[in-house]
């Protein structure tokens, strides 16, 4: 009979009462489709077949990071246009690969329906998010 070590069955004893505490179980699986409050500044996220981007904002200027969707390889040749409400213009390209764009309208609370157009060589694309900037005060 082959004897198990007290420190072995300690570590099977940690994983089990991890897995039973990630399950959920009747009454408490409503978690996952519940939304998530994140801290930090205001961001809109949008993907397509072709393309991945994810807009930052602070203080009225989004930064903008724009990925190939399959491979997940920054995009850095890309000409983005943009429309958030009355926020309307061209992204200007950064020597670190990010794209940058601001506008006044960026700086006040609100919701804003996003548009980004994307063109990189051949692909062009239509990217669509929402953009939520709460009150400072």
């Amino acid at each position: 009979m082959k004897l198990v070590r007290p420190r072995s069955r300690l570590g099977w004893l940690a994983m089990l009462v991890v897995a039973l505490g990630v399950h959920a179980h009747e009454g408490h699986d409503d978690a996952a489709s519940s939304p998530v409050s994140v801290g930090g500044a205001p961001r809109v996220e949008a993907s397509s077949d072709l393309f991945e981007v994810v807009g930052v904002v602070d203080r009225g200027t989004m930064t903008i990071f724009l990925d190939r969707y399959a491979t997940n390889e920054p995009v850095i040749d890309a000409k983005i246009d943009i429309d958030a409400g009355t926020a309307k213009g061209m992204a200007q390209a950064s020597r670190d690969g990010t794209y940058t764009f601001a506008h006044a309208a960026l700086a006040q609370p609100g919701t804003f329906p996003v548009t980004f157009t994307v063109a990189s060589g051949d692909d062009t694309d239509l990217l669509t998010g929402e953009l939520v900037i709460v009150d400072a005060n």
